[in-house]
C-alpha cells in the first residue's frame, strides 16, 4: 500500500535520520505507483470525455 511505504520513509528519516540514499526503495515505490495511477486516471478520463462527446 503506498500509504505503507509513505510512512517507512518518513520514519525512516524522521526517527532514524536516514539520507535520501536509505530511502531510495520507499520513494521509487511511491513514485511507481504516482505515475501508473496517473496514467490510469487520465484514461479513464479520456473515456468519460469520448462518452460524452467532448
Amino acid at each position: 500500500m503506498p500509504l505503507n511505504y509513505g510512512a517507512d520513509a518518513l520514519g525512516d528519516v524522521m526517527l532514524r535520520g536516514a539520507s535520501l540514499s536509505g530511502i531510495t526503495l520507499d520513494m521509487t515505490v511511491l513514485w511507481v505507483l504516482i505515475v501508473v495511477f496517473f496514467f490510469l486516471a487520465s484514461l479513464n478520463f479520456r473515456k468519460a470525455r469520448a462518452k460524452i462527446g467532448l
